[in-house]
């Protein structure tokens, strides 16, 4: 056999075992990890998961750490960005979420059901250097369905369907160890678009996984890649446990923290009266409702609590030579008379309506009142966008309160029968 020949022939060996290596290996793969991987089969030991994610789209990107706990059938998340803390622990009967900035926290229990959920909810907001809290319960026939694994949890993180299976497209090393690799495409027709999510997951040994990848991307092109990479594992330690354990507690609702708001009003607004309920007026001197609230329906503010403040849409200095006006009377229960006169030439459309006002200015603390606003329409449920002046806040001896807006004298005087 010539030299020529018997090249030839070792070359052919050696693609064929190449080719036999290449086989065994996949073979071998295919032995260790199954074809086929059903999201609601992958579950995590008991253990703390810090997670590095990184949202990339054509206007930049952000990257951030995510914690994820598994502790036997409960699952929590813990973001911490900047000066903001979000944790949400989901159990098979109710989830819970608990979201801290420098002045604010917000605390949630929601308990799901076939028709939606319930949630009783506490708002908690330094106002004017004092936390103030509010709280109620509100429900919604929004269907919620707890995530069951780190998987969903991160598909609903980042706004998209989970893959339901992932079939097998290799394995690879990672820093914790072998992985195998899946992948599934599903396309999702919304409106006149068609919505293509790329899933790729790596998943190692212990069922715990290492990388996990979203691509969304329309005829158009890529619209947003989102990946979770795994940077450390370690056992769940006392701070977890707490946390845990704070989480998992139920959030009984009392009542809705309106003597708190009426401590707070005092201290920022114009306390005109001492009575029972107490209100809380947030009023604009340029506003017709407000003006005819105080105008033609003013008796129903005498004989209870009451507090004028400004509104959002107050005028500075309206609102500051207001607060003199306020400041100059010795008798407070004055105040009352004193703004209606105001009001009536208002309507009159008097050629200087506001000429008993002091020229002088004084200081008011606008900000603090608009946060004050705000917490107590979140607290009553009401979102504050859809709110015009007047605003008026019934608070009972029992701390639940009541809110009536707008020029409504019918509610207003329902409100404080009660």
């Amino acid at each position: 056999m010539n030299k020529f020949l018997m090249g030839t022939v070792a070359a052919v060996i050696l693609a064929i075992a190449a080719v036999l290596a290449v086989i065994l290996l996949k073979t071998q793969a295919q032995q260790q990890f199954p074809s086929r991987l059903n999201a609601t089969a992958i579950k995590y030991p008991n253990g703390v998961y810090l997670y590095k994610a990184v949202i990339a789209g054509p206007r930049g990107g952000v990257t951030t750490n995510l914690v994820f706990i598994q502790y036997n059938n409960n699952i929590m998340i813990i973001i911490i960005q900047n000066n903001t803390k979000a944790y949400a622990l989901f159990s098979s009967n109710k989830f819970s979420e608990l979201y801290q900035t420098s002045n604010t926290t917000v605390h949630m229990v929601a308990y799901p059901s076939l028709l939606g959920y319930c949630a009783n909810f506490s708002i908690t907001q330094i106002i004017s250097g004092v936390p103030v809290t509010v709280s109620n319960r509100a429900c919604t026939a929004q269907p919620f369905s707890a995530p069951a694994n780190f998987l969903e949890l991160a598909a609903a993180l980042s706004q998209s369907p989970p893959p339901s299976q992932l079939s097998f497209a290799g394995a690879v090393n990672t820093p914790f160890g072998k992985a195998a690799v899946y992948k599934n495409i599903t396309s999702i027709n919304y409106m006149f678009y068609t919505f293509n999510f790329t899933y790729i997951i790596y998943v190692l040994n212990n069922g715990v996984i290492y990388k996990f990848s979203i691509g969304v991307q329309t005829a158009q092109g890529p619209l947003a890649n989102v990946t979770y990479t795994l940077i450390s594992s370690s056992q769940v330690n006392e701070t977890y446990a707490s946390i845990l354990s704070s989480l998992a507690r139920d959030l009984p609702i009392t009542d809705m923290g309106g003597s708190a708001l009426v401590v707070a009003a005092q201290r920022l607004g114009m306390a005109v009266n001492a009575g029972s309920p107490t209100v809380l007026a947030f009023i604009s001197l340029n506003d017709t409702d407000s003006a005819m609230l105080f105008s033609y329906n003013y008796t129903l503010f005498k004989g209870v609590g009451l507090v004028i403040l400004d509104a959002p849409t107050q005028p500075r200095v309206y609102g500051q030579r207001l607060r003199c006006l306020y400041e100059s009377l010795a008798n407070k229960s004055e105040f009352l008379d004193a703004l209606r006169t105001i009001y009536l030439n208002v309507l009159a459309n008097s050629s200087n309506p506001f000429g008993v006002l002091p020229n002088s200015t004084c200081p008011v603390d606008f900000e603090s009142e608009a946060a004050l606003l705000n917490l107590a329409l979140e607290g009553a449920n009401i979102p504050p966008q859809y709110v015009t002046p007047p605003v008026i806040i019934i608070v009972y001896p029992n701390g639940t309160y009541a809110v009536v807006y707008g020029y409504n004298p019918q509610a207003l005087s329902s409100a404080l029968s009660r």
